[in-house]
């Protein structure tokens, strides 16, 4: 009977060392990746699963964004980039912050990856930003009304690793992406005290 506890323990250090990677892929009409964007990414993925996949407990979550942010799907992560989704003219990147929050609750590694634009369009938010000031005031109003509509809590996960690869072609459009990173970093720090978030362009 004492070795039941023991195997238990054993049991619970494997799951807490467990990855998880969720990867939001922007499906919306505003993201037209080049052939040579779309080779960049590929190879940001072979990377990233190379390093996240080293046991039978890690696992990769793939979604995209679009209307349907909220439907998670397991799949051969390569593959499934590769496939045609129907194109959305919205993207709710807000609606995937619940996700990461429950994700959180399940796993004490958390990495993750957005292949997107980060340009929020949806009834929550149509994002256009003029300043640095205006992009980390309108941060922390979504950030508080995604906890309190999605009752989340104010939560401090400073090891949570997020990375945002842009297409390089959007960044230079606009104001509104001179800014951009300024919300999105006010957003995650309000609401999981981290800092760990980072813009890449492909």
């Amino acid at each position: 009977m004492k070795k039941i506890p023991i195997i238990i323990s054993i049991f619970w250090v494997f799951s807490l060392n467990a990855q998880t990677t969720l990867i939001f892929d922007d499906k919306s009409g505003s993201v037209k990746p080049t052939a040579e964007q779309i080779k960049k990414r590929e190879t940001i993925l072979k990377k990233m699963l190379l390093q996240r996949i080293n046991s039978s407990d890690d696992q990769v979550i793939l979604s995209y964004l679009q209307k349907n942010s909220g439907n998670i799907a397991n799949s051969k992560v390569l593959n499934v980039f590769k496939t045609e989704v129907p194109k959305s003219n919205e993207t709710h990147i807000l609606a995937s912050i619940p996700r990461i929050f429950e994700e959180l609750q399940l796993s004490g590694n958390l990495q993750v990856i957005y292949l997107s634009d980060m340009l929020e369009y949806s009834p929550r938010r149509k994002l256009y930003l003029r300043s640095k000031s205006e992009a980390e005031k309108k941060g922390i109003v979504d950030a508080n009304n995604i906890i309190k509509d999605f009752g989340l809590s104010k939560s401090s996960y400073p090891d949570l690793q997020v990375d945002c690869y842009l297409p390089v072609s959007m960044t230079n459009q606009a104001t509104t992406f001179s800014y951009i990173s300024y919300y999105w970093k006010t957003v995650f720090l309000t609401i999981f005290q981290t800092k760990n978030i980072k813009f890449h362009t492909l």
